[in-house]
C-alpha cells in the first residue's frame, strides 16, 4: 500500500469524508425535490448552496470520460475522470437521484391542493437568489446588463408557454422532454419539470414510477444523459472562457423564470392581480423563502471565509 489516496476519496483537493458527505448529501436532497418542482431549477439550489461550478465542470469531465471510453481512449477518459469531483458528486448524486423519484411521485398531488403556497415560498427563493450570480461578475458593465435583460426575457416567454394537456406520450417525445429537462437541471433559472409541463410529459412521469414502467425510464434516463453530457460541454466552455457575460446570463435567466413562480396565475399561465385577503396568507411564506436564501447565503459565506486554501474545493 502507498500513501496515495484512492481517486474516490480524493480528487482536486476534497476528501471525501463522512461530514463532508453529509452536507454534500443534503445538498443533493434539496437539489432533487427542486428538480421534481415545476417552476423551480435543480441548477438554482447549486447556485445557492455553492457547489454550481464544481458541478458543471464534474458532469463535463465526465461526459469527456465516457467519449474516451467510446472512442477506446483509455488514457484520455482517466484523464478525464482526474478532474470530477467525486467527494462532491458521489454523495449528492446518491441523495438527489432517490429524491427526484420520490419528488415526481408524490409533489403532483401536492402542487394540486396547495400550488399558491409552494409558488410563494419558491418565489422568494429565486428572488433571493438573484444577487448570487450577479456578485460573481468581476467588473460590471453595460453589457451585463444588456445580456442579463435578455436572459430574462427568454426565460419570461419559455415559462409563459402553454402547457400540453397530459396524455400517454411517445417515447421519442420522452426522451427529448428528458434531454432538454436535464440540460435545464443545470441551467439556473429555467425547470427542468416546467419543460416537461410543457412538453406533457410531466404527468406522466409519476404513473412511470409508481408502476416501475422499465421501458419509459430507461428512455428518459438516456434521453437526460445525452442532453446533459452535450450541454453541460457548452456550459462549461462558457464559464470557462466568458465567466462573467455566463453569470449574467445566469442573473437573467433567474429572474425571468420568476414568471413561473407567481402564486397567483389564472388559465393558460396568466398573470392575476392578488386580493388583499391572499397576500396576507402567503406573504409570509414568501419572506420565509427569502430568508432562507439570504440565511445559507451567509452561512456559505462565513464558512468559505474559514475554509483553508488547500480545501475549497472539495467542501
Amino acid at each position: 500500500m502507498t500513501g496515495q489516496q484512492p481517486a474516490w476519496k480524493a480528487v482536486s483537493g476534497g476528501r471525501l469524508t463522512p461530514a463532508a458527505g453529509a452536507v454534500h448529501a443534503a445538498r443533493g436532497v434539496a437539489m432533487g425535490a427542486a428538480e421534481a418542482l415545476p417552476g423551480i431549477s435543480g441548477g438554482t439550489i447549486a447556485l445557492v448552496v455553492g457547489v454550481y461550478q464544481r458541478l458543471v465542470g464534474s458532469i463535463h469531465a465526465a461526459a469527456r470520460a465516457v467519449l474516451g471510453l467510446v472512442r477506446a481512449r483509455p488514457r484520455e477518459a482517466r484523464a478525464a475522470a482526474d478532474d470530477i469531483h467525486f467527494d462532491l458528486m458521489i454523495p449528492l448524486l446518491a441523495a438527489m437521484l432517490p429524491t427526484v423519484l420520490v419528488g415526481f411521485a408524490v409533489f403532483g398531488d401536492l402542487l394540486a391542493r396547495y400550488e399558491a403556497p409552494f409558488r410563494a415560498v419558491l418565489f422568494g427563493l429565486v428572488l433571493a437568489s438573484l444577487w448570487l450570480p450577479w456578485r460573481q461578475i468581476g467588473a460590471r458593465k453595460a453589457a451585463h446588463v444588456v445580456v442579463a435583460a435578455g436572459g430574462a426575457v427568454v426565460a419570461f416567454v419559455l415559462t409563459g408557454l402553454p402547457l400540453v394537456a397530459a396524455g400517454e406520450p411517445a417515447l421519442w417525445l420522452v426522451a427529448l422532454a428528458a434531454a432538454a429537462a436535464l440540460s435545464a437541471w443545470i441551467l439556473p433559472g429555467v425547470s427542468g419539470s416546467y419543460l416537461l409541463l410543457v412538453l406533457g410529459v410531466y404527468d406522466a412521469m409519476g404513473p412511470a414510477v409508481r408502476s416501475a414502467d422499465w421501458a419509459f425510464l430507461g428512455v428518459f434516463a438516456g434521453g437526460g444523459l445525452v442532453g446533459l453530457g452535450a450541454f453541460s460541454t457548452l456550459l462549461s466552455y462558457l464559464l470557462t472562457r466568458h465567466h462573467d457575460m455566463t453569470m449574467a446570463l445566469l442573473t437573467g435567466l433567474l429572474l425571468g423564470a420568476l414568471r413561473a413562480l407567481w402564486p397567483w396565475q389564472g388559465d393558460g399561465g396568466a398573470l392575476l392581480r392578488p386580493e388583499m385577503a391572499d397576500l396576507v396568507l402567503l406573504l409570509p411564506l414568501f419572506a420565509a423563502g427569502l430568508a432562507g436564501v439570504i440565511a445559507l447565503t451567509m452561512l456559505g459565506d462565513r464558512l468559505a471565509r474559514r475554509r483553508p486554501a488547500g480545501e475549497t474545493a472539495g467542501q
